[in-house]
């Protein structure tokens, strides 16, 4: 049976996401198809053959997360289920519909480019920056909640109000001279240059993209060392006719009666 520790996921995650802003953005600059003065994140993965790392990396980091803000759900929901909290556990559920949502809003950036499908990348950014900094609210209420969970850490907690407060002033103020600088772009946004009108707001708004990204991925490895605390193990396979369940790369944990197929006995 495979057994691995919870926190591997999130190692997983913070390697990930900045190997994929890495190389897509290294590729657009070579190439030619980005300014290399802090083009936003998804210009980076916006034209081929970038677009086909970014899209597949990024998909890979969306999935990532998913599982790990399960995993959180998970770790909360059984410590907690029979202790009759009732705020706490719907809280809980809540938490893990809007992580979700972040997390496919992520997808939907990853292979929804911003010049071939404008309105469904602005949703999955929407829903990945705005939605995703929800998620951060409604884990850091849970954590202040959750004072009995092994490997809880007051500091971590701590440091997760602050992180999540520096994110939702990051994105507010990233919001704001986006605005200021869409109002002002040329038509090639993507090659914006210094000395461009709206360039100093633009640069402003991407630098703030990249330090709101690479926060929310930070808070996800606040939880490395209560995810430490727990292991995972593949589920079994259980033959709903024949009744015998079986552990991925293991044996039957039950004898298994012959199945009779046209008067031959199959084991």
């Amino acid at each position: 049976m495979v057994t691995y520790r919870g926190h591997f996921i999130l190692i997983a995650l913070t390697i990930l996401f900045p190997l994929t802003c890495i190389i897509s953005y290294t590729m657009a600059v070579l190439l030619g198809h980005v300014n290399a003065w802090f083009p936003y994140i998804s210009d980076t993965g916006t034209r081929p053959p970038e677009s086909c790392v970014f899209g597949f990396l990024l998909g890979i980091y969306a999935l990532i997360c998913a599982k790990a803000i399960h995993l959180r759900y998970r770790q909360v929901s059984i410590y907690y289920t029979d202790s009759n909290r009732n705020i706490l556990l719907i809280t809980n559920k809540v938490g893990l519909f809007i992580g979700w949502s972040a997390a496919l809003g992520i997808y939907l950036v990853a292979n929804f480019q911003e010049t071939n499908v404008l309105a469904v990348h602005l949703i999955g950014a929407f829903l990945a920056f705005v939605i995703g900094c929800v998620y951060m609210w409604v884990q850091t209420v849970i954590s202040y909640r959750t004072s009995l969970l092994p490997g809880h850490s007051h500091n971590y907690t701590r440091l997760r109000l602050f992180l999540t407060v520096l994110n939702t002033l990051g994105i507010i103020v990233f919001l704001v001279f986006a605005t200021i600088a869409s109002s002002k772009k040329p038509k090639d946004d993507q090659h914006w240059g210094p000395g461009s009108d709206g360039f100093t707001e633009h640069v402003v708004s991407t630098l703030l993209e990249w330090v709101v990204a690479f926060i929310a991925t930070g808070y996800f490895l606040t939880f490395a060392k209560e995810f430490h605390k727990f292991e995972l193990q593949e589920a079994k396979l259980n033959f709903l006719e024949s009744g015998s369940n079986f552990e991925l790369g293991g044996k039957s944990t039950e004898e298994t009666p012959p199945v009779t197929i046209n008067g031959i006995e199959n084991y």
